[in-house]
């Protein structure tokens, strides 16, 4: 299984556009322009892919101000990897049925931050 994550606060990607190839997916990062007055990124993703249970999963963040709230939904899902996987693995539409109702219960869970 391919797993990557990235928050902006990490590396910024201002006026360097980063494109990366795996296996069927492509990642691109671009932080956009400083000329434009960009200057930080608070952006962030993770994507997973299980190549031998024909499966691909990905979250793109656009977070403002800061990259904070990024970083903790990266965290909260990371941490959901094993029930999440778990529910990719099931017959299609289960999966599908499964995958919604879980992530909706993972952020409206009361010891949510």
């Amino acid at each position: 299984m391919y797993k990557f994550s990235w928050v902006g606060s990490e590396k910024h990607f201002v006026d360097i556009p980063n494109i990366q190839q795996v296996n069927n997916l492509t990642i691109g990062r671009f932080g956009g322009n400083s000329s434009a007055g960009q200057y930080k990124n608070e952006d962030g993703c993770i994507v997973w892919s299980n190549e031998e249970q024909n499966w691909e999963f990905v979250v793109l963040l656009d977070a403002h101000n800061s990259a904070e709230s990024a970083e903790l939904v990266i965290n909260t899902i990371t941490e959901e990897e094993q029930n999440l996987t778990a529910i990719f693995n099931m017959p299609l539409p289960e999966s599908f049925n499964q995958m919604d109702k879980y992530i909706v219960h993972i952020f409206q869970n009361p010891l949510f931050p």
